[in-house]
């Protein structure tokens, strides 16, 4: 089994257009696209970008293409995602995706200083960070004003995550917006701003692979594009238009090679 992954195309169309011809060249059996498929801001045209750009790129693909939200993607315009029947969407699932793999996607990132809060949630019970901003809007089940609450913890990203834990982790792979925190994949100028929910999640069951976004500019500050929490090797491609950076997993090899950066990583 070989995937392509990447992730943070955000609305570019030379980067779909480079996603295509690189799963052309490399053939994976199958493409991960790890969120924020979409242009960013309250006024964009998703649904024209969905027709426009990203369909005649995955349907240039000619193999699955399995994707998950981000924070950057309208909830409003999800649905459309998966009513097109190009893509699966793997968010909060578990799907068989053939040679003994399976794929378990999650697309809820921590607050953010950003605006749009559709796939937002407090990371655990306690976590708060200065930057944090609780107002915002959400464009699904309408496009409404929203204020979130620190002090309401009833809905959290660590709360999600204990029920949605894999049967087979040893035969999955998973898939997060975020990355885990206090990793080389999490770095910004001011620390680190991953999940410690999904760290404790993944340091928990394990799996051989788990692929994330989200932070684009933690692989260019920290060096680097991979790191190890236990048996698990985690992977942020660091996203940086003009180029594409995405990763090519060989899960039979176990193996894992950037498309723009050096060194291979070896998956245990």
């Amino acid at each position: 089994m070989r995937l392509l992954f990447t992730s943070d195309l955000h609305g570019n169309a030379g980067l779909y257009e480079r996603l295509a011809s690189q799963s052309a060249r490399l053939s994976p059996d199958a493409v991960v696209i790890g969120g924020d498929l979409f242009p960013a801001g309250a006024s964009t045209d998703q649904p024209a970008f969905l027709r426009d750009v990203v369909e005649p790129a995955v349907t240039a693909m000619a193999v699955p293409v399995y994707v998950i939200p981000g924070n950057n993607d309208h909830r409003a315009t999800w649905d459309l995602v998966g009513d097109s029947g190009l893509m699966v969407d793997a968010n909060g699932r578990t799907i068989d995706i053939g040679g003994g793999w399976r794929l378990f996607g999650y697309g809820f990132v921590d607050v953010t200083p950003f605006p749009l809060k559709d796939w937002e949630k407090f990371d655990d019970a306690d976590r708060t960070n200065d930057d944090d901003r609780y107002d915002g809007y959400v464009t699904w089940p309408e496009r409404r004003s929203v204020v979130l609450d620190p002090a309401d913890r009833s809905d959290t990203i660590e709360r999600d995550l204990a029920g949605l834990a894999p049967e087979d982790p040893e035969r999955t792979i998973m898939a997060f917006h975020a990355p885990p925190h206090g990793t080389p994949l999490d770095v910004v100028e001011r620390g680190h701003v991953g999940s410690l929910a999904i760290r404790a999640f993944i340091e928990r069951h394990q799996p051989p692979l788990s692929l994330h976004g989200h932070v684009h500019e933690a692989p260019h500050r920290s060096g680097q594009w991979w790191a190890r929490l236990g048996r698990t090797v985690c992977i942020n491609p660091g996203q940086a238009p003009p180029e594409l950076h995405a990763v090519l997993v060989d899960m039979d090899g176990r193996t894992a090679r950037h498309t723009t950066f050096d060194g291979v990583a070896a998956l245990s």
